[in-house]
């Protein structure tokens, strides 16, 4: 399905959509005690990467960070349990002080690795969820990686 969803998407290179955008190519910070692994992240990456975005270094701690500067131009990549969905992100962006989305300054996806429905679900809800950690919301086609929620095509 994956494979499915890449063909689908590089039909549609460049045209998403954004609600928000990082001034510079965010880097990655895969943290916690039971954080996702580096190179399942980096096939999530690739994805978008093959249809032109960019990131900045990939990095790996046990220990989140707590205070937002500290977050500052990342896409923090942990787990968590949720009972009913399979992951979450987070968009921040500040200017002046106040809260605007115009510019992403930091975004944190909470990734359901302990329930998957389908082979391959958790991988394309990573992907999915960078997706939106790049700015990029829901779309109405059940066959791109940013439907609102994995289907079979």
């Amino acid at each position: 399905m994956l494979l499915l969803l890449f063909a689908t998407s590089l039909a549609n290179a460049g045209k998403y959509n954004h609600i928000s955008f990082w001034k510079k190519a965010p880097d990655i910070l895969i943290c916690g005690k039971n954080q996702p692994d580096k190179n399942f992240v980096k096939t999530s990456l690739r994805y978008w990467e093959n249809i032109g975005y960019k990131f900045g270094k990939i990095e790996s701690t046990k220990k989140c960070p707590e205070m937002p500067g500290d977050r500052y131009g990342k896409i923090v990549v942990t787990s968590k349990y949720f009972s009913s969905r399979q992951g979450e992100t987070e968009l921040i962006g500040y200017e002046d002080n106040r809260v605007v989305k115009e510019y992403i300054h930091y975004a944190i996806i909470e990734l359901n690795q302990q329930v998957s429905l389908y082979k391959g679900e958790n991988a394309d809800t990573l992907t999915h969820e960078i997706g939106h950690a790049i700015g990029i919301p829901h779309v109405g086609n059940p066959c791109d990686i940013m439907y609102k929620y994995s289907e079979k095509c």
